[in-house]
């Protein structure tokens, strides 16, 4: 995994980013969580709108499928075309995951928002695994 790891979470609901922020920080991992409210936020952050080129690559995204603008969905198809963020591990989390929505949208792992706090370990858990999967793949 890399040292302190970059985040990126793609979510309309700034309540759900700070309690992704906790749940990293109860599990004791430093991390940096960059917020961002909408798939067109998530677009410019990325570099995909072709204007500005990416600042901070990302270790991994989390994303919600339900977003104003541009929804999640055509945020990860477009991840997914551009090769130098293609392998970037992606994760959604949505209140409403449908089984269609499995089926056509390519992440690394889905979450339906949890209720509790405590829900979000398993999500935590999963990232960390990952990351720490792609730096054994890197050495």
């Amino acid at each position: 995994m890399p040292l302190n790891p970059h985040i990126v979470v793609v979510d309309d609901n700034p309540q759900e980013v700070d309690l992704l922020r906790e749940a990293f920080a109860e599990a004791d991992v430093p991390v940096g969580i960059t917020g961002l409210a909408t798939g067109a936020e998530a677009f410019r952050h990325l570099g995909l709108d072709g204007v500005r080129q990416i600042t901070q690559r990302p270790d991994a995204i989390l994303i919600d499928l339900h977003l104003p603008v541009i929804d999640g969905a055509t945020v990860l198809a477009a991840i997914r075309r551009t090769p130098h963020l293609q392998d970037i591990p992606t994760f959604v989390i949505s209140s409403s995951i449908r089984p269609q929505d499995r089926a056509t949208v390519s992440a690394d792992g889905w979450f339906a928002k949890p209720a509790t706090f405590a829900g979000y370990a398993p999500l935590v858990e999963l990232v960390l695994e990952k990351l720490a999967a792609r730096r054994d793949d890197d050495r």
